[in-house]
């Protein structure tokens, strides 16, 4: 995974995935390739025809605080302990809903400029959902969705966790 910010805005994104074959690039403006193919943006807009990949890494009842009242309203559910792997899902279309709570600095620059230049909808988590703020640094918790459509069904089900050390 590369990020790469100039003046706190991320412009390039790299993600890289041996065992499956694959690499996401994007550079600002110019959309997300997947193995040099432009991939287009999903269209689902049913909360029930979903699916959602977060991390189980710090344990599954963190998660379940997280995206508890989410799961009984999708289809289903991915876990990985792999940050990386989880935003490609998001970024492919394998999933339409990512969820993370405690995104590394080196890791949220690559995951927000990916999902912004996807076309999805990206908001940091905090007691209430507002616009993705890039100012700062740290660990970041934000939710990444499909569409519109899809971020107004799922952002009132998806709560931050209390503050833990991570």
């Amino acid at each position: 995974m590369l990020g790469l910010c100039y003046k706190d805005q991320p412009i390039f994104a790299l993600c890289d995935l041996p065992n499956q074959q694959e690499q996401y690039v994007t550079r600002l403006g110019q959309g997300v390739t997947r193995n040099g193919q432009l991939i287009h943006p999903n269209q689902e807009t049913q909360l029930a025809q979903s699916f959602l990949v977060t991390c189980i890494l710090n344990g599954q009842e963190r998660m379940n605080r997280m995206v508890g009242e989410l799961k009984p309203a999708i289809k289903g559910m991915h876990t990985r302990n792999s940050s990386l792997i989880e935003i490609c899902e998001v970024i492919s279309g394998k999933t339409e809903i990512g969820v993370w709570h405690g995104l590394g600095e080196h890791e949220w620059p690559t995951a927000w400029l990916l999902a912004k230049e996807r076309g999805w909808v990206i908001s940091e988590l905090e007691s209430e959902v507002p616009t993705f703020n890039l100012s700062g640094g740290g660990r970041r918790s934000f939710l990444i969705t499909a569409n519109e459509v899809l971020y107004e069904q799922v952002k009132h089900l998806v709560h931050m966790p209390p503050l833990e050390k991570i």
